[in-house]
C-alpha cells in the first residue's frame, strides 16, 4: 500500500512540475480530446495529438521536449539569431482524433464566430488585385490557419495565370468553394482528422514545413516521445535556417518581399547547407548524430550523418565511387553530401572549442545564404515554376556535387577563421582541415 501511494504521489508531482514549468510561456490553454493541453507560447506551440490518453511517461517526455526547445531557442539567441517567428510542433500517435483538436492546438476554438472569420479571411484573399498581393495575403492566411491544407489547387491555378481575371463567374466560383469548405469543416469537426486529409495537413513522417512553420513528428511507439528529441531539434534547425534566409532577403529587398513558397523552391538549391545546419543545431544541443530521414535499410554508416565518425572527403568520395546505385544517390544527395564537413566541425569543436566553432559555423552559413542570393543566383538561368505559385522559380546548373559543396563551405569556414580566430586557433584549424580534406587543402 505504501508503494502504491508513493507511485501516485510521484505521478501527481510530475504533472504539477510540468504545469509549473510551462507557466512562463503559455499564453492560453486549450483542452484536447485525449485530455492533453495544447501549449501555446510566444515563439512556439506544442501539442501531443491522438486518441489515447497520455501516460505519465509521455508527460515526462513532453516536458523534456519543451525543455529541449527552450534550450535550443536560448542557444540560437546566444548565436545572435532572431527566433521570434513562432514554430508549431505537433507530435501525434494516430490520426483518429477529432478535427476539432487541430483548431484547438492552434489556439482557436472552432465555434461559429471562428469559422465565420475563417470564411471571411479566405474569401478576402480572392479579392486581391495582383499576384503579388494574392501571394502575400495567402502567406498571412497560412500564418493563422497553418494546420489546414492550401486552398483548392484548381482555383489557385486559374488565379495564378491572371489575377485580375478573377471576377464575375470565376470569383463566385472561388467564394462558393470557400463557403463549401467552411460547411465541410464545420460538419467534420468531431470526425477523425485522418478521414479529412484533403482539408487538414498532417505529414506521414517527421519533417518541417518551412512555408507554414510546422514540425510534424509521428510517435510510432507508445511512451517513446522522448526518443524524438534529436528529430525535434534537427527540424527546429530548419526553422532557424528559414528565418535566416528571410532575414537576409527582406533586409535587402524591403520593397518586394519574397513569399514563403518562393523561398521554399529557390532554397532547394542550397539544401546541403540547410541540412548541415539543422544537424549542427542538434549537435550544439547535445547530439552527435541526427535521426535518419531516409529509410536506409542496409546502407553504409556514412548515410547516418554521424558527426563523430572518422571520415575524410577522399574516403567519402571512394565510398560513393564503389557503392551501389542507391549508395551513390543517397551519399551524393543534399541530406548527406556535406558529411565530410560534419566530421570536420566535430573535430574542430575539440580542437578550438565549442563556442569558437559555433561562431565559425553560423558565420559560414549566413555567408553561404548571402553569397547564394547576391552572387551565385545571378550566374545561372532561372527555371520558372508558374504552376507552383506566384513568382516561384529555381535555377539551372548550380553545382551541388559532393566535392564542390564541401570545398565551397570550407572556403567560407576558412574566411571566417581568418577573421575570428587567434594565431594558435588558426593553426589548429589548418591541422584539422588538412586531415579531413587531405589532397584538397590548403584551398587554391
Amino acid at each position: 500500500m505504501r508503494n502504491f501511494f508513493r507511485r501516485q504521489f510521484a505521478c501527481v508531482l510530475v504533472f504539477i512540475l510540468l504545469q509549473v514549468s510551462l507557466v512562463s510561456v503559455v499564453q492560453a490553454e486549450f483542452q484536447l480530446s485525449n485530455g492533453q493541453k495544447a501549449y501555446i507560447g510566444d515563439t512556439y506551440s506544442i501539442s501531443l495529438l491522438g486518441t489515447r490518453k497520455a501516460g505519465n511517461d509521455e508527460l515526462r517526455s513532453l516536458a523534456k521536449q519543451i525543455e529541449a526547445v527552450r534550450k535550443v531557442e536560448k542557444t540560437m539567441r546566444s548565436w545572435g539569431i532572431n527566433v521570434d517567428r513562432q514554430i508549431h510542433i505537433r507530435f501525434y500517435t494516430d490520426t483518429d482524433f477529432s478535427a476539432r483538436d487541430m483548431w484547438r492546438s492552434a489556439g482557436i476554438e472552432p465555434n461559429v464566430k471562428a469559422l465565420d472569420k475563417y470564411e471571411e479571411d479566405t474569401g478576402m484573399v480572392f479579392t486581391s488585385l495582383s499576384g503579388y498581393e494574392y501571394a502575400h495575403m495567402s502567406d498571412d492566411l497560412d500564418d493563422v490557419y497553418f494546420f489546414l491544407n492550401p486552398f483548392p489547387d484548381y482555383i489557385k491555378r486559374k488565379y495564378f495565370v491572371n489575377p485580375r481575371a478573377l471576377t464575375g463567374a470565376l470569383l463566385n466560383d472561388a467564394l462558393g468553394a470557400v463557403k463549401s469548405e467552411r460547411i465541410r469543416i464545420e460538419e467534420g469537426l468531431d470526425k477523425p482528422v485522418g478521414q479529412q486529409l484533403n482539408d487538414y495537413m498532417i505529414f506521414k513522417s517527421a519533417a518541417y514545413s518551412s512555408d507554414k512553420s510546422v514540425l510534424w513528428v509521428p510517435v510510432t511507439k507508445p511512451d517513446a516521445l522522448h526518443r524524438y528529441l534529436d528529430t525535434t531539434i534537427h527540424e527546429y534547425g530548419h526553422h532557424v535556417f528559414n528565418m535566416m534566409v528571410k532575414a537576409y532577403l527582406n533586409k535587402n529587398n524591403n520593397k518586394k518581399k519574397w513569399t514563403n513558397i518562393q523561398i521554399f523552391y529557390i532554397c532547394s538549391n542550397i539544401l546541403a547547407v540547410n541540412e548541415f545546419f539543422a544537424d549542427y543545431v542538434a549537435v550544439a544541443n547535445g547530439y552527435n548524430k541526427c535521426i535518419n530521414l531516409h529509410k536506409y535499410g542496409a546502407m553504409p554508416k556514412d548515410m547516418k550523418r554521424v558527426f563523430s565518425q572518422e571520415r575524410t572527403l577522399k574516403s567519402y568520395l571512394e565510398e560513393i565511387k564503389k557503392g551501389s546505385k542507391d549508395v551513390k544517390y543517397y551519399l551524393s544527395e543534399g541530406h548527406n553530401s556535406l558529411n565530410p564537413m560534419r566530421s570536420f566541425v566535430w573535430k574542430l569543436r575539440f580542437a578550438i572549442g565549442d563556442k569558437e566553432t559555433d561562431k565559425l559555423v553560423v558565420t559560414a552559413v549566413q555567408n553561404a545564404i548571402s553569397n547564394f542570393f547576391s552572387v551565385d543566383m545571378a550566374k545561372y538561368p532561372r527555371v520558372r515554376l508558374t504552376a507552383k505559385g506566384w513568382g516561384c522559380f529555381t535555377i539551372k546548373g548550380y553545382p551541388i556535387d559532393v566535392t564542390t559543396e564541401n570545398l565551397r563551405f570550407l572556403n567560407l569556414m576558412q574566411k571566417a577563421a581568418d577573421k575570428q580566430l587567434t594565431s594558435e586557433q588558426k593553426k589548429k584549424f589548418s591541422e584539422v582541415a588538412a586531415n579531413v580534406f587531405a589532397g584538397f587543402y590548403p584551398l587554391k
